[in-house]
């Protein structure tokens, strides 16, 4: 289970997640796009020590569960990517526990379970080797997108 500081108000979050995290649009479909606009901010910051919202993330999973016509795989491949190399153990565990059977199969999400029970298992070697040298040269990385992977 992810620390109870994991689930505090980062200092990071803008005001206006703030309000939409705890008030009653928490669930609103017209409000993807700002979460997803919040994520991208969170992928270009190098430190996930200072910007992991895994709050802001599960609600934009959870509004994918409600709103699947919407669900978009590149952000869920960056949730579940920015959550790996999160310092809470438990936060990618808790993303995955929102994804479907199918998402888990798109192959992109599939290599990030992979890659995380490479790093459960402290296989750093194959860890690395699937990160940079296990795949064709055309494939986009599982981490394209996501500032400071390669240092958290």
């Amino acid at each position: 289970m992810a620390p109870v500081s994991s689930f505090a108000r980062p200092a990071t979050r803008p005001d206006e997640i703030h309000s939409l995290l705890t008030g009653v649009e928490r669930y609103n479909p017209q409000k993807i796009s700002l979460l997803e606009a919040y994520l991208s901010h969170q992928c270009a910051n190098p430190d996930p020590a200072t910007n992991h919202d895994l709050m802001a993330n599960l609600a934009l999973l959870k509004m994918y569960q409600f709103n699947p016509t919407m669900l978009d795989l590149d952000v869920v491949r960056r949730v579940l990517a920015k959550a790996l190399i999160s310092p809470s153990q438990g936060d990618f565990n808790l993303c995955l526990y929102l994804l479907s059977e199918d998402i888990c199969k798109d192959a992109s999400v599939a290599k990030l379970l992979v890659l995380r029970d490479y790093l459960e298992r402290a296989e750093f070697d194959k860890f690395w080797n699937e990160m940079y040298g296990g795949g064709d040269d055309d494939d986009e990385s599982v981490v394209d997108g996501i500032a400071g992977f390669d240092s958290g």
